[in-house]
């Protein structure tokens, strides 16, 4: 064995070793797993989750787009808190780039979710578990929805993501209505919405799941607690 494959073979053990430690300090406690589903629904909502391999050379990465400062924070304590790991954080115009360059977390996401916009799902180690559902859609809504006066909305492009989504709202007795908009453009993509609309059903909402999130968690306040609400 040459000088060059013996330095390598100590490199990749050494990575190795590195790698193992930080999949040792993973934590897997039933008050992580909720953090790991609020993660998850974050990630569906706003995020991504990615592995690239350029000639050999590979890159682990997560990426999130919180718009909001309380987003924000849940999203950095949850890294920290299961992972061990700080994120970087930039401000763009009208949100943040969160991001963490990490193996171990990517590895570790891609195992129990999916994420990109046409293929994220609720995984079902999450449906199949109450209090991790009730985090996984507390953090896809307060990246994906939308409050108004009347309605609390999500839509995306995801039949079977809102398919199940839908369901996850029936199995905590929030009753919703399920619409599709296809644009006039053939070639941009069907539209699937859910909208929660009569009062006692936002209601129910706030009290069960709530919002990560400031901005909305006030407007929906404001909502329920107006004069004029119907």
């Amino acid at each position: 064995m040459g000088v060059c494959e013996r330095n390598a073979l100590v490199a990749q053990r050494r990575w190795t070793r590195v790698h193992d430690l930080e999949h040792a300090r993973i934590r897997t406690d039933e008050q992580a797993m909720c953090m790991k589903a609020a993660l998850c629904g974050f990630l569906a909502g706003d995020g991504r989750v990615t592995h690239q391999n350029n000639n050999g050379v590979h890159h682990w990465a997560l990426g999130i787009f919180p718009d909001d400062m309380m987003m924000l924070s849940m999203c950095v304590h949850i890294l920290e808190s299961v992972y061990a790991k700080t994120p970087y954080i930039t401000k763009k115009n009208k949100f943040h780039l969160l991001q963490l360059t990490s193996r171990v977390v990517v590895e570790d996401l891609q195992e129990i979710g999916t994420y990109d916009t046409h293929g994220w799902r609720i995984p079902e180690w999450i449906m199949n578990d109450k209090l991790c559902l009730i985090s996984w859609i507390k953090g896809f809504f307060s990246a994906e929805a939308y409050v108004g006066h009347k309605t609390i909305r999500v839509q995306t492009v995801n039949q079977k993501g809102m398919s199940q989504l839908s369901r996850a709202l029936s199995s905590l007795s929030i009753k919703h209505n399920c619409h599709t908009y296809q644009p006039r453009q053939k070639t941009y993509s069907t539209v699937y919405i859910i909208i929660i609309a009569r009062e006692a059903e936002r209601s129910k909402y706030a009290r069960q799941i709530g919002f990560w999130h400031e901005k909305k968690t006030r407007a929906l306040n404001k909502a329920l607690h107006s004069k004029t609400n119907a």
